[in-house]
C-alpha cells in the first residue's frame, strides 16, 4: 500500500495543476463528448445512408429500366411502322405492276384484233366506206400503239407521283415547323418588349 501512496500523490499533484476551466481543456473536452455523441449516433447514420443509398439506386434502377422499356417500345413501333409501309410499298407495287400488264396485254389483244380487221378490209374490199374504215382502223392500231408506248412509262409516273408526295409532305411539315417557331419567336420577343415597357 505504501508503494502507491507516492503515484497517487503525484497524481493528485498533476490534477491539482491543471486549471479545469481553462479553453485547452474545453475544447479537449468537447472534442470527446462530440467523438462519444457519434459513437452513439453511428448506428442512426449508418442505416439513413444505406436508406439513402438504397433508395437512389433503386429509383435511378427504375428510371433506367423505364427508359430501356420505352426505347423498346420506340423500336419496336418503328420497326412495325418499317414493316407495314414495305409491305404497302409492296402492295402498291405490285397492284400497278399487275395493272400495267394487264392493261399492256389488252392493248396488245386490241391491236392484233384491230391489225386483223384492217388486212381483213383492206383486202376484201374497195369502197369509200371500207376505206375509210380501213382509215380510222389505223388511226385506232397507231392510237393503240402510242397507249402501249405511255403503259409502258405508266410505273415511272406512278414513282414519279410517289416522289412528289413525298417532297410536298416533307415541305408542308418544314413550313409548320417554320410557322410554330416563327410565332414562339415573335411571343417571347413581343413578351420581353411588353416587360422592358414595364
Amino acid at each position: 500500500m505504501s508503494r502507491f501512496m507516492p503515484v497517487a500523490a503525484m497524481s493528485g499533484t498533476i490534477l491539482a495543476r491543471i486549471n479545469l476551466t481553462s479553453f485547452p481543456f474545453k475544447i479537449l473536452l468537447l472534442l470527446l463528448l462530440l467523438l462519444l455523441l457519434l459513437l452513439l449516433l453511428f448506428p442512426f447514420f449508418f442505416l439513413l445512408f444505406y436508406f439513402i443509398f438504397f433508395f437512389f439506386f433503386f429509383f435511378f434502377s427504375l428510371l433506367r429500366f423505364l427508359l430501356r422499356f420505352l426505347i423498346n417500345v420506340l423500336g419496336f413501333l418503328l420497326f412495325l411502322f418499317r414493316f407495314l409501309l414495305f409491305y404497302f410499298i409492296f402492295f402498291v407495287f405490285f397492284f400497278f405492276s399487275l395493272l400495267r400488264f394487264l392493261l399492256r396485254f389488252l392493248i396488245i389483244i386490241l391491236g392484233f384484233l384491230l391489225f386483223f380487221f384492217f388486212v381483213f378490209f383492206f383486202f376484201t374490199s374497195s369502197s369509200s366506206f371500207s376505206s375509210s374504215l380501213n382509215f380510222l382502223l389505223l388511226l385506232l392500231l397507231l392510237l393503240l400503239l402510242l397507249l402501249l408506248r405511255l403503259s409502258s412509262s405508266f410505273f415511272f409516273a406512278y414513282r414519279l407521283l410517289f416522289l412528289l408526295l413525298r417532297l410536298s409532305s416533307s415541305f408542308f411539315f418544314l413550313l409548320f415547323f417554320f410557322f410554330f417557331f416563327s410565332k414562339q419567336v415573335t411571343d417571347a420577343l413581343s413578351l420581353s418588349f411588353l416587360l422592358s415597357e414595364a
